[in-house]
């Protein structure tokens, strides 16, 4: 799901008022053991050169791969002086300040508290530094001689700043959840999977899972099916005081915020794994403030196969194997890495054929003065999400019908014209009076207050505003939720009303109106998945 729907539940910290914090070390100017891979900063202004008077903080976590030839990095902030405006890693002792050698992507826009996650290869290196290699920035790295810094716009050379230290547990290798390197340019996919999906540790073995996503990680023990799991604790629920339709014919939905905090919420991170011993469910929780690292898990459960799933995505489903000490067959840092590899490769090839495959649909369904489009589909089991509404440009008559039919088997969308309205998750006070926007539509997540200032008291999605004739570019219309029924709703635990199967709108331009009139549109969920309706 799109980082909109993070930001929103980040931003108003609706379900039971808890801030999570994520675990940080004391940096120190230390070299790490050599091949260390995982490494955090503790991000403050009084570690910046000169000392920043502030309190606002962050958190980074980076991994290096088992070839050293990427990093991938997550960095958390809050209580900055203002959005920022660039995020790098420099080379410079404790205390001393440097140039920079790598620097980082951030999301601007975000606010005084937000998130950034990215991918480094030789591509990004600045060698104006000296540092001619990416291997010697990585050395550079494991000699405890670089640190990471957020630039606002009030403190041009750097707000908060923390030296990266090598985590002080070392998981023996990563689980991640997506791949979105693998995506092939110019496609809007995500990967509904584990990578790899299959892993076998010895008992006491630590491992982490990198969250590339909107995804959980939550380890069952044998007593607990995933089906259970979802049903209880999924990304959505009934509404069961709001008996009331929505505006497009739908039932009340809530998301469910409580069930994709992490369990325990104390443990997780490389200083302090969770451990999962396999009597109770262990989960890392949804990243709803964006990524935070690593989550690290150290097995101590008997002997047998563990179940692990995604409690957004139905269909996503791992195995952690815990096998006795000395056991051959494990798992290690080159044979997850390669398995990883083999099953993004297979996925991209599913992902073409799926994409084949939907507009071949759209285009045999079409008819008479109406035209069909596949508002997302995927491949692989639901393994291949492909977030992309199919075919893109739809051209037709004025009185022409378009049908908008959900294919894919894990994600809901929405079709909203002209643009993004912040509509797809609807705040709402307490006794059910909707939260107020500042504007119309909102400006954004944190757009919305309650009487008297009362927090958020639950967050619905969407339910459409029943418009279903398209005038001008700016006609507001907007399907609410659709999927794939009944697959969507039964995998979500909802009954079918809660979602729509498909949904359509009649383009009739205004009279008078230059022609070819062009009517934009967007799925609120996914960020990047839009198209054209055209009328000659």
């Amino acid at each position: 799901m799109a980082s909109r729907l993070r930001a929103l539940v980040a931003a108003l910290a609706l379900v039971g008022g808890q801030v999570l914090a994520v675990g940080v070390l004391t940096p120190v100017a230390a070299a790490a053991p050599a091949g260390a891979r995982f490494f955090t900063a503790s991000l403050t202004g009084p570690a910046e050169t000169p000392p920043v008077a502030t309190s606002a903080n962050g958190s980074a976590s980076f991994v290096i791969a088992t070839d050293a030839r990427s990093i991938d990095y997550a960095v958390s902030y809050a209580g900055l002086s203002g959005p920022p405006i660039a995020s790098h890693i420099h080379l410079g002792a404790v205390g001393v300040p440097g140039p920079i050698i790598l620097p980082l992507t951030i999301a601007p826009g975000d606010g005084s508290s937000g998130s950034f996650f990215g991918r480094l290869t030789a591509a990004n290196l600045d060698m104006t530094a000296g540092i001619t290699s990416f291997a010697d920035a990585v050395a550079a790295i494991r000699a405890g001689m670089t640190y990471v810094n957020i630039h606002t716009a009030a403190n041009p050379h750097g707000e908060i700043r923390g030296q990266l230290v090598a985590a002080s547990h070392q998981p023996s290798f990563v689980v991640t959840a997506d791949r979105p390197f693998a995506v092939p340019a110019g496609h809007n996919w995500s990967f509904n999977d584990y990578f790899p999906r299959s892993s076998t540790v010895t008992v006491g073995t630590t491992v982490a899972f990198e969250n590339m996503g909107f995804h959980t990680f939550t380890f069952l023990p044998k007593s607990i099916s995933v089906k259970a799991d979802r049903h209880a604790n999924g990304v959505a629920r009934s509404d069961a005081d709001d008996v009331t339709a929505n505006t497009n014919g739908t039932s009340h939905t809530i998301f469910n915020v409580a069930g994709l905090l992490p369990s325990p919420m104390t443990c997780g991170s490389l200083a302090n794994p969770c451990t999962f011993d396999g009597s109770s469910v262990v989960s890392g929780g949804a990243p709803l403030g964006g990524p935070t690292g690593p989550f690290a898990v150290t097995f101590t459960a008997s002997p047998g196969t563990y179940l692990f799933h995604c409690r957004v995505h139905p269909f996503m489903v791992g195995t952690i194997r815990i096998v006795p000490a000395r056991a051959s067959g494990l798992t290690t840092d080159a044979s997850a890495e390669a398995s990883a590899a083999r099953q993004a490769s297979a996925l991209v090839t599913a992902g073409f054929a799926a994409e084949a495959r939907a507009t071949q649909f759209a285009m045999a369904h079409d008819r008479a003065h109406v035209k069909v489009v596949v508002a997302g589909t995927s491949g692989a089991g639901g393994h291949v999400s492909i977030q992309e509404f199919l075919p893109k440009a739809v051209s037709l008559v004025s009185g022409d019908e378009v049908v908008w039919k959900p294919l894919d088997v894990n994600e809901p969308h929405t079709v909203t014209f002209p643009g993004e309205l912040f509509s797809d998750l609807v705040p709402y006070c307490a006794n059910d009076v909707p939260a107020t926007p500042a504007h119309i539509p909102p400006q954004g997540p944190t757009d919305f207050t309650c009487p008297g200032g009362a927090p958020i008291y639950e967050i619905e999605f969407g339910g459409g505003n029943g418009v279903r004739t398209i005038t001008t570019p700016s006609t507001v219309a907007d399907s609410g939720i659709i999927g794939r029924v009944p697959t969507l709703p039964f995998a979500l635990g909802l009954p079918r009303t809660a979602i729509l199967g498909a949904w359509s709108a009649t383009f009739d331009p205004t009279s008078g109106t230059s022609r070819p009139v062009t009517f934009t549109y967007v799925c609120q969920i996914h960020e990047g998945m839009m198209g054209t309706v055209t009328v000659p």
